[in-house]
Order: C-alpha cells, then sequence, then structure tokens
C-alpha cells in the first residue's frame, strides 16, 4: 500500500544492502515461507468459556433419501421446484447464504438446486468460509458476492495495488489485504452492541427491516495473540457516523478498551486457490522484506541506537504482506531477484537485488515483528513450517522446536 511510510525517497547508500558477495536464489520454496498472522480471527476458533472448539466446517444439517420432501410441501415450495434451474439459480445467486442454506432445507430438489449452483461450490469447497458466514449470520451481501469474493483475490481497497486480500471484512463481504484492513477505520473500529443492551432485539429487528449490515458475533477469544475475550454474543456494525450512537465498547473485554480487538470479530483469514499445486494456499512471504527492520539501527550523533518504535527503517515491501505466486513475481519484478547473503557471524539473510526505495514506519508491521520476533525467525529461517491454514495459536509464541509444534497442534485438534 502507498501510504504507510514516512518517506518516499530512497535511503543513502550507507543503508543500503549490496549483494555482490551473494548468490543468488532461484527456488521460490528458498526464497519465501509462509507465517501466521498474530491474530485470532472470526471462523479460526472460539473460546467461550476456555475450552478450545474449532469451528465447524459447513454441513448441511439434514439428510435426503430418495426424493422424499423433508418438511411438508405447501403451493409455494411445489411451485418453485417446477422453475427451470437456470431461472432458480440467478434468483438463489442474489439471496443472502443463510437464506440459501435454508431454502436447500425445504426439499430434495431444492437442496439439488443450491448444490447444483456454481456460485454455491466456489463458496463451499473455500475452508472455513461458508461455515463461518452462517455461524455469524451474515446477511447483508448476496450468495454472488460471496462466490466473488473467493474468485477475484485482489484488494478491493482503492488506494490499493495489493493482488492478493488474504482478510475478508464479513459485514459487507469485501476482501482487503491486511495492511488495508488494519489500517482503514471503517473496516477496523465497528460499532459493537452487546447482548445485555435493552435496545438488542429491537436493533437487529430495525437493522433487517432497514438493510443495515451487522453480524451476530459469538462469545470467544478474539485478537492480537488470542488475548482478548468477548463474554457475551454481541452484534457488530460497519463503523460510521450513522451508528456511533450505538457504540458500547469497554462492557465486553476483559483486557481495557482495546478497539482492535472487536476488528478481529468481524473478519476472517481468506486464502486463494493456487493452480500450480491445486491446493488453497494462504499466501507467501517474502524472506528479503520479512528480516528488513529488525537488524536496522538508527544513527544519532555519537553512536548507533538500537531500532525503537516510531523509528523509520528502509525497505522494499513491507514484511506482513503475503503474496500469490503471480504477486511474488511481480513482487521481484519491482525489487529485484534475491540473493542469499552469509554475514560475518555466520548466520544467513536475504536481500533483493535492486535499492529499497522508501522508509517505512516501525507501526506498519510492529505486530508482526516485536509481538511474534522469535515465532517469525524460526518460520523466516526454515527451522520448522506450520501445517497450511492453521490459525495463530497463542502458544506459538513460545514455540522451541519441532517436536513442540506436533504437541501444540494434537492438543489444538482434539
Amino acid at each position: 500500500m502507498n501510504t504507510h511510510y514516512f518517506a518516499d525517497y530512497p535511503p543513502p547508500l550507507q543503508d543500503q544492502i549490496s549483494v555482490r558477495d551473494g548468490t543468488l536464489v532461484t527456488d521460490f520454496d528458498e526464497y519465501t515461507f509462509r507465517a501466521p498472522r498474530t491474530g485470532l480471527f472470526a471462523g479460526d476458533w472460539m473460546i467461550p468459556h476456555s475450552n478450545p472448539s474449532a469451528i465447524r466446517e459447513f454441513r448441511f444439517h439434514f439428510e435426503v433419501r430418495g426424493s422424499a420432501s423433508l418438511l411438508p410441501r405447501d403451493g409455494d415450495v411445489a411451485f418453485i421446484e417446477r422453475l427451470p434451474r437456470e431461472i432458480l439459480h440467478q434468483i438463489l445467486s442474489v439471496a443472502d447464504p443463510c437464506s440459501v442454506v435454508a431454502f436447500a432445507g425445504t426439499s430434495a430438489t431444492c437442496r439439488q438446486a443450491v448444490l447444483s449452483m456454481q456460485h454455491f461450490e466456489a463458496v463451499a469447497t473455500c475452508p472455513r468460509l461458508l461455515g463461518t458466514v452462517l455461524h455469524l449470520r451474515c446477511r447483508s451481501f448476496t450468495f454472488a458476492d460471496l462466490a466473488s469474493c473467493v474468485s477475484d483475490i485482489r484488494c478491493r481497497s482503492a488506494q490499493c495495488n495489493n493482488q492478493f486480500g488474504d482478510v475478508l471484512y464479513l459485514v459487507t463481504a469485501v476482501r482487503l489485504c491486511y495492511t488495508c484492513w488494519r489500517h482503514d477505520t471503517y473496516y477496523w473500529a465497528p460499532v459493537i452492541v452487546p447482548k445485555s443492551t435493552p435496545q438488542w432485539p429491537q436493533l437487529e429487528e430495525d437493522a433487517i427491516t432497514a438493510g443495515i449490515p451487522y453480524l451476530r458475533v459469538p462469545a470467544g477469544s478474539y485478537g492480537n495473540l488470542g488475548e482478548g475475550r468477548v463474554h457475551q454474543p454481541c452484534l457488530v456494525f460497519a463503523g460510521g457516523p450513522l451508528y456511533k450512537k450505538f457504540n458500547f465498547r469497554g462492557e465486553i473485554y476483559d483486557r481495557g478498551n482495546e478497539p482492535a480487538l472487536m476488528s478481529y470479530t468481524a473478519a476472517m483469514q481468506v486464502p486463494y486457490y493456487d493452480e500450480h499445486n491445486g491446493a488453497w494456499e494462504e499466501g507467501f512471504l517474502c524472506r528479503a522484506c520479512a528480516h528488513q527492520g529488525r537488524d536496522f539501527t538508527t544513527r544519532d550523533v555519537s553512536h548507533h541506537r538500537p531500532m525503537g518504535p516510531g523509528d523509520p527503517y528502509p525497505g522494499w515491501g513491507l514484511p506482513s504482506t503475503r503474496y500469490t505466486r503471480a504477486g511474488m513475481a511481480a513482487h521481484i519484478e519491482q525489487h529485484g531477484r534475491l540473493f542469499r547473503l552469509t554475514q560475518a557471524d555466520g548466520s544467513v539473510r536475504y536481500a533483493h537485488e535492486k535499492p529499497m526505495l522508501k522508509w517505512y514506519g516501525w507501526n506498519d508491521h510492529c505486530y508482526e515483528l516485536i509481538r511474534m520476533n522469535d515465532l517469525l525467525q524460526a518460520l523466516r529461517e526454515k527451522r520448522f513450517e506450520l501445517p497450511q491454514l492453521t490459525p495463530f495459536i497463542p502458544a506459538w509464541y513460545w514455540v522451541p522446536s519441532t517436536p513442540r509444534v506436533g504437541r501444540i497442534l494434537r492438543n489444538f485438534r482434539h
């Protein structure tokens, strides 16, 4: 994103990294790596009472035997069943996801109509997507909107040129890159109404009648490192002046009034389908960009001091940006090929061959490089790899070895 840096001029020569003595790296699996986001999003896992339980994958909650109707057939259902399949698909594509799934439960014919929808196939195969949407009772967008978020993976922010949005804003079904989601207050500052609020029932009814986008968020653990906890269900509305009077933030936190916590309840991590390996992929981080900022020192009159919060640092791209394979190719086109450098102490780092072009602000990626420095370094150095699409677990921060990873995963799954 082009709006989150301190200065748009190249750092001086003494702050650049020379690749003259480095080794060119052409192996995609070497110069990229995977790492989880630090927060627990909707759909990752939920802990209403400190008991871990992964959110269920989507399943139809009924069983069809032959062509028997599951519910008493009335005239409306019979009429709908006689419609041509193409017309029925058009009708269903502009209905919200909850209504489409409810419609599928009315009869065997309706179920087959839903299953044969191209939009349904795209949404249902995306990991955790439909299960999360139903769990949050998302009714503010159509099934076609949701399918579009699966097929068009670009960040939808007007100021962004990222080819991959790895976060899905669930109030209105908007796909965003992590940086845009975190910096845009429209998505980052939702308005919250806890269930204990007297206005809850009427407010939800009015929202449905007026077409106001909202979610119903269950109790659970969310936010950075999973440290925030929502103790009761709540309604989550998009930010904006219209909903300011319904702002009850602070009543449902156990760690103070941290507005960022509720942002995670209204978004989920969403992968893309990688044609190269025929699987859903959460995106790749650049090993050169992920290293920058850690070792940079700022210069004052007499000595070098360690970099601290608020200090600018020189860089190529943001360390927290995830790329598709095509996006990584464009990234390399912009910043140059990657080289492996062996430093004086024997450690290895990676660098792009082109000079760094900007000064970034430390706060742009402090959650990625400060709160989980040890984990990120271990992943970047490929000492171990986490399974694909595994949500961030607070215990990851303390992972010292591969056996420890295995134990945490077994506990998480069971």
